[in-house]
């Protein structure tokens, strides 16, 4: 059986994470696709549930069958918290962390060895275009857009809450939609566990490094949505075929495409192409 056809749902095969709430909230679910801190958001779901964090992320994971997959159904009473990040700084986490560091290269056979990240998207791209690939979900479920799993016209309510803004939405929608109170989120045991650098869910609320008011734990940061390693590795063909693999997370998440032309927003950051003047904005320098 094609795995496609084991789920109602591409948030299935993608296995982009559904999360359903304990009481009183039971009919708002936690959406986090694949590349977007689903490991920092089911530590928080775990304590939310037990009312203690695990002892390790492993204990976490295998703990969130109860609440999340198939045991999570959204229906049109149902208020979805849709976790979205902009798809270049997605994309280039997934390079950067599975292709990089974790040598998934294996995965993907006819991709040379220790390829540039403009070389990954053109192999993506090609396959795709080549394979008349409906979803690149097909090559690996990380790689799914994040619509694919999260989005869900018929549902009551969704909310598209984005990890550039997120200090603007977090501690409204932790504390309210999630009943994330203040001890769950200044635990000690955030630090202790080693979980974050401090005692404390959200990093800037400890004062402690985080990447660009982003969420990074302690679980294969890689830098993706700074503004120095965005450039590093976008140019303006890179960006183009990004554009047209993502096309339904642009469109329907609302985030900026580039030209390559003139300067863009992705967080509170600037891309210049190599033409631009080198000179950096003010957001630049807050992200």
């Amino acid at each position: 059986m094609d795995r496609k056809d084991k789920y109602d749902h591409p948030g299935m095969w993608c296995q982009a994470h559904r999360m359903s709430l304990p009481e009183p909230n039971t009919d708002t679910i936690l959406c986090v696709p694949q590349k977007n801190g689903n490991v920092d958001w089911n530590l928080l779901m775990y304590q939310l549930w037990t009312g203690v964090l695990p002892k390790s992320a492993v204990e976490a994971k295998h703990f969130r069958g109860r609440y999340t997959y198939g045991s999570t159904n959204v229906s049109s009473t149902s208020h979805v918290l849709f976790i979205a990040r902009h798809p270049y700084s997605r994309l280039l986490s997934y390079y950067l962390d599975k292709v990089v560091a974790s040598h998934y290269s294996d995965r993907f056979p006819a991709l040379r060895k220790k390829a540039k990240f403009s070389e990954f998207v053109q192999y993506l791209h090609g396959r795709w275009v080549a394979e008349k690939l409906s979803s690149i979900c097909i090559l690996d479920h990380h790689l799914c857009a994040q619509v694919e799993g999260c989005y869900f016209p018929d549902a009551a309510e969704t909310i598209i809450l984005k990890h550039e803004d997120e200090r603007s939405w977090i501690h409204c929608e932790l504390k309210y939609r999630l009943n994330a109170d203040d001890a769950k989120l200044f635990d000690p045991d955030w630090r202790r566990r080693g979980f974050r650098n401090g005692p404390c869910f959200y990093e800037p609320d400890c004062h402690s490094n985080t990447t660009g008011g982003i969420i990074t734990g302690s679980f294969h940061p890689t830098h993706a949505s700074s503004p120095e390693v965005l450039e590093a590795h976008y140019d303006r063909n890179t960006a183009r075929l990004v554009n047209d693999l993502y096309a339904a997370d642009f469109a329907i998440l609302g985030y900026a495409k580039w030209d390559g032309q003139e300067p863009f927003f992705v967080a509170n950051i600037t891309l210049h192409s190599s033409s631009s003047s080198s000179s950096s904005s003010s957001s630049e320098s807050r992200s």
